[in-house]
């Protein structure tokens, strides 16, 4: 098992597209156990952000994302599942449940989840794709997803 952090930095929301996917190849088994959602800015505004399963196809991603291992006794592991930037077309389809789901304020604004217990994580078996979506709001923001593989 090994513990990866991916960031999504200095995004610009549109609500039509994924803030970061996880994509899951086929056989590729893994655990979203943080999300976080941040913004700097200097205004308020009303900002909802959606953490669920999806729609996609695995390696469909346009644009990988840096990921970090976060397990020192694992350094150097290489992540088997993506983790990256919107699909180029079409955008996943989010389900209609949402595994964490907030709304918060942009104005200095943090909305995080971190789950206290395994069966609290998102488990992700591929092929599957999860999303990070804002819904409402284009502050500008930071979004971060750490998981576990298998």
């Amino acid at each position: 098992m090994a513990l990866f952090t991916g960031t999504r930095l200095n995004r610009t929301p549109t609500g039509s597209q994924d803030e970061w996917t996880l994509d899951a190849d086929s056989g590729e088994v893994g655990a979203l156990y943080f999300v976080e959602a941040a913004s700097e800015s200097t205004t308020t505004a009303a900002m909802r952000t959606r953490w669920c399963y999806s729609t996609g196809s695995a390696g469909a991603l346009s644009t990988l994302s840096s990921v970090e291992v976060t397990d020192p006794v694992q350094h150097g592991v290489t992540n088997l599942i993506d983790f990256g930037s919107p699909y180029a077309s079409p955008q996943p389809t989010l389900a209609n449940g949402d595994w964490y789901a907030e709304g918060w304020n942009a104005l200095g604004g943090l909305v995080r989840y971190q789950a206290a217990l395994p069966q609290d994580e998102l488990i992700i078996i591929g092929p599957k794709t999860v999303s990070c979506r804002n819904v409402t709001g284009t502050a500008v923001s930071d979004f971060i997803a750490k998981w576990r593989e298998f």
